[in-house]
């Protein structure tokens, strides 16, 4: 990545689950763990012919800076147009210092 790339301000969204005191069934929350700086990108060629091309707007690449223990389950909040990602992959990219996450917008997953 070339310095300054990292142009997005995300807030990481954590995943917790606890247990409903009454019926023990699993609730999950979401709650700010820190924001985090990162870039968005269109997916590449490859990863564009593993979804279908309806949902490939919805589809992005995420690189965060630093590499902090974001999982699959968590959430990314980008701060200036306030868009939830849902992570469906991500990648430890330990040369470039940063993770790389497949994500899609809530609520448009098509494939």
């Amino acid at each position: 990545m070339i310095p300054g790339e990292y142009n997005r301000l995300y807030t990481w969204m954590q995943q917790t689950i606890t247990q409903d005191s009454d019926t023990n069934a699993p609730v999950e929350a979401f709650t700010a763990n820190g924001d985090v700086w990162g870039t968005m990108q269109p997916l590449r060629a490859n990863e564009f012919l593993a979804y279908s091309m309806k949902a490939i707007a919805n589809y992005v690449t995420i690189r965060i800076r630093t590499r902090p223990a974001i999982k699959q389950a968590d959430q990314l909040r980008e701060k200036d147009r306030n868009e939830l990602f849902l992570i469906d992959g991500i990648l430890d990219d330990k040369k470039g210092n940063q993770l790389i996450i497949t994500a899609h917008r809530f609520g448009e997953r098509n494939v």
